[in-house]
């Protein structure tokens, strides 16, 4: 019965049961073997999976899906990047975004301006641990509305796997200072 599903396993089963009889008919009635006759050498038919070496595996792929995903990204010239206007910000308060569960609503302070951003941070940090904290955003991003919030911007956040850390600088940089 198992030959339409898995031939190469019904094979060995056959051959360690020492008998040919693999017709349908041969089901009606249990005489594929006969008493006396001498069975094939017992083997193991599926093996146990080594849980350690099948996690190394699966790492192993995700290491490699990454890695083609870095190399996939498209490469720009330096006056693509020289587009782009990065700032160290001060964050001055943070609230839940009225009509969105995973964002938060930032007042920052950049140099003399002070500014809104929509972050979807909320998942990672509470609003207490991120009130007076520096970070780097894009300054000169278009402004836009998320979820009827206008965004004027863009905290940067580096990810990895369920850990997300904020963008900021090793010294005690002003807010305001451009990067470069």
């Amino acid at each position: 019965m198992l030959q339409p599903f898995m031939p190469e396993t019904a094979e060995k089963i056959l051959e360690q049961l020492n008998t040919t009889k693999n017709s349908w008919e041969s089901l009606q009635a249990f005489d594929g073997i006969n008493v006396g006759d001498k069975v094939g050498k017992a083997e193991i038919l599926f093996s146990r999976i080594d849980k350690n070496k099948k996690l190394k595996e699966i790492e192993g792929d995700i290491v490699e899906d990454k890695k083609e995903e870095i190399e996939k990204a498209e490469e720009v010239s330096i006056d693509d990047f020289a587009k782009l206007d990065f700032r160290v910000a001060k964050i001055l308060s943070c609230e839940d975004h009225p009509n969105a569960d995973k964002l938060y609503v930032l007042k920052i302070k950049i140099g003399d301006e002070e500014r809104q951003i929509v972050s979807g941070i909320k998942k990672w940090y509470k609003p207490q641990d991120l009130i007076d904290k520096k970070v780097v955003v894009i300054y000169n991003l278009k402004p836009v509305k998320l979820r009827g919030v206008k965004s004027q911007g863009m905290v940067l956040a580096a990810e990895k796997g369920k850990k997300l850390s904020l963008v900021s600088t090793l010294e005690d940089i002003p807010d305001g200072a451009k990067i470069s």
